[in-house]
C-alpha cells in the first residue's frame, strides 16, 4: 500500500527581516489576530492544523484536523494509529513533498510517530 501524506502548520511564519526577539516584544508589527512561530525550524512551536493523506492504490483520501488546538481534542492523534494499523497489515510505503526534512519531523515535535519512506 502506498500513501502520499502532507501536514499544514497551524501558526504563522513571521515575516522575512523580523527578529524572533522581537517576536515576544511591544513594539513587533505583526498582527495580533494570530499566532506566530519563530521560523519553519521552530517545530515544537509550528503546530499542526491538517494532516492529508492519498491512498495510491484505492484512490481514497482522508484528513486528520485538531479542532480544539490547545486540548489537542480533535482527531489528528488518530493519524499515527491509523498509519500504524496500516503497516500491521500491509507493506506500507509512507511518502511526502519534503517529508523527511519537514512533515515527519513536525509530526514527531506534535507527539506523533511518523517515519516516511
Amino acid at each position: 500500500m502506498r500513501l502520499i501524506y502532507d501536514c499544514d502548520i497551524l501558526k504563522c511564519i513571521p515575516p522575512q527581516g523580523v527578529a524572533t526577539s522581537k517576536l515576544e516584544s511591544d513594539d513587533c508589527q505583526l498582527d495580533s489576530r494570530y499566532q506566530y512561530c519563530k521560523g519553519w525550524s521552530d517545530f515544537n512551536n509550528l503546530g499542526i492544523s491538517v494532516i492529508a493523506f492519498w491512498n495510491c492504490d484505492t484512490y481514497e483520501s482522508a484528513f486528520f484536523t485538531d479542532i480544539d488546538h490547545k486540548k489537542k481534542a480533535g482527531n489528528i492523534v488518530y493519524f499515527s494509529r491509523f498509519i500504524d494499523r496500516k503497516r500491521g497489515f500491509y507493506e506500507l510505503e509512507l511518502w511526502g513533498f519534503n517529508s523527511k526534512n519537514f512533515n515527519d519531523k513536525l509530526c514527531q515535535a506534535t507527539g506523533l510517530d511518523i517515519v516516511s519512506d
